[in-house]
């Protein structure tokens, strides 16, 4: 497969995500807007160049991923991830053996990999704080109401319970979730109260494949230019004069000799920036005691001309993370209470 065939299926792959990310986050995201509305344009050209049949299946294809609970997304997850350590493994295990020997260059891709992987099952099967009849009046004594985002004697519609402040009902998962974050259609679960602990972990554990992945295909393509003397091999100009090697006309041959690599390197340090950032993102959360959909409800209010109050359940850094990363369930929630109301 040569290099324009890679860089074309690169960008499509990575626009698409692009666009995924987005879609996920533009229900209450007004950030957003702009972007979206620049990216529907070349769709909405599609649409109507296409035939009506081929648009409203493109249609069912769209609603039935993005609208409702189905395995595409993690099934490409795996997907992704695998074909990417199995290109780099079969591209530059054996050069990397040649140049260093004594090392075992399995170990740590196959360590972070498994750690991934991990955490991915953990996010999935977990429960982010689904809210019954059983439970209801645990959760409502979790936190108290602001009156501003949640107000006291709400009923969800759909669920017929009690709304606890800081949960929301989710239209794809169908359930009221506690402390509400997101829905994640990645992992086809909710990100609540009980598990944005692992979906932390999940980009922590995720920025550092990407990181690792990124210097692991540099130190690989190093290894190439070594062995075949690229550095200290001299170029034709066009006029047919030889000149010392530089930067520039070695990346053109590293492309052009290992394409796929190249594309690799190049994805990966952009997910290195994408990923990370998002990592960043959650974690502020983590430390403030926010969720996405809390912003996302202080902008709308912001947005209409009122007033947004100061947030009641912020505590502190360290007592933010450390209700982050050990979440009262509903078991112990009566205790947590009351340690509010004292503060």
């Amino acid at each position: 497969m040569d290099l324009i065939t890679l860089c074309v299926l690169f960008n499509v792959v990575f626009w698409l995500l692009v666009a995924i990310w987005f879609k996920t986050k533009s229900d209450n995201s007004a950030n957003a807007e702009g972007i979206l509305r620049t990216m529907k344009l070349p769709f909405y050209c599609l649409s109507c160049l296409s035939p009506t049949m081929l648009h409203n299946a493109a249609r069912s294809v769209y609603t039935y991923l993005f609208f409702t609970r189905n395995s595409f997304f993690q099934i490409f997850y795996i997907f992704l991830v695998v074909t990417l350590h199995i290109c780099i493994i079969n591209d530059g295990l054996g050069v990397m053996m040649h140049v260093d020997p004594d090392t075992n260059h399995l170990l740590i891709p196959l360590v972070i990999l498994g750690i991934n992987f991990t955490v991915f099952l953990v996010c999935c099967y977990s429960d982010p704080g689904v809210i019954t009849k059983d439970n209801v009046d645990a959760y409502v004594g979790m936190y108290p109401y602001d009156e501003q985002m949640y107000k006291q004697g709400v009923q969800c519609v759909t669920c017929h319970v009690v709304k606890p402040a800081r949960s929301k009902h989710c239209s794809v998962y169908n359930r009221c979730v506690f402390k509400f974050d997101h829905y994640c259609i990645w992992i086809r679960n909710c990100v609540g109260g009980l598990n944005h602990r692992y979906f932390l972990l999940l980009l922590l554990s995720l920025t550092v494949m990407c990181v690792y992945g990124s210097y692991a295909t540099f130190k690989i393509l190093r290894a190439l230019t070594e062995v075949f003397n690229f550095w200290n091999t001299p170029y034709l100009t066009s006029d047919g004069q030889k000149q010392p090697m530089n930067l520039i006309v070695l990346v053109k041959i590293l492309c052009t000799r290992f394409p796929r690599l190249m594309v690799i390197e190049c994805g990966l340090v952009i997910l290195c920036f994408v990923v990370g950032y998002f990592t960043l993102y959650h974690l502020t959360f983590a430390i403030s005691n926010e969720t996405t959909n809390e912003r996302y409800k202080r902008h709308a209010i912001k947005k209409s001309g009122s007033f947004v109050q100061r947030s009641i359940y912020d505590r502190g850094i360290w007592r933010n993370f450390c209700e982050e990363m050990l979440p009262r369930d509903n078991k112990t929630c009566n205790n947590f209470s009351g340690f509010l109301k004292n503060e």
